[in-house]
């Protein structure tokens, strides 16, 4: 078995494992924040889904997670001030189809873009960066991990 195929079922089944418990997979490539009054603010991570191919072209490694609800975002993320420095910063290479869903105070999607921001006017918002991270290989080696990303601001 090549060094490369032992890694990825090394890094998936910590993955497997931590899912239960709400965590982050250990292996993401890069990270999500906001910077908002000089401040920097982590989000809420929540696994979706994994897959990995290995040497046949196969799915050997096959996970998911579920997305969060919104009551649950709502009670475990800290408020952000909004101010005119606001950025939603991706940092990493190999990510991918990143799209950003916001939801008003009733969790009602009031807008999903392949561009970051807010929507005018004023009020409470719940923001979700969605993406895929991979390992940039193609072909019989590529794995990709889905992430979703929550952060709550008040503007």
């Amino acid at each position: 078995m090549k060094l490369k195929t032992v890694v990825f079922m090394i890094m998936f089944t910590a993955c497997l494992i931590s899912c239960g418990e709400r965590k982050a997979p250990p292996y993401e490539v890069g990270t999500v924040k906001i910077i908002s009054g000089d401040m920097e603010y982590e989000p809420l991570s929540n696994f979706l889904h994994l897959n990995g191919f290995m040497e046949d072209g196969k799915t050997r490694i096959n996970g998911s997670g579920q997305r969060y609800d919104l009551e649950y975002v709502l009670d475990n993320t800290k408020l952000i001030e909004y101010s005119d420095d606001f950025e939603i910063v991706v940092e990493g290479k190999d990510q991918s189809h990143v799209r950003y869903l916001v939801y008003d105070a009733d969790g009602n999607m009031i807008e999903f873009t392949a561009e970051s921001g807010l929507p005018d006017g004023d009020g409470e918002f719940i923001i979700c960066v969605n993406l895929y991270w991979s390992n940039g290989q193609e072909g019989e080696y590529s794995a990709w991990i889905n992430m979703a990303y929550w952060f709550k601001v008040v503007k």
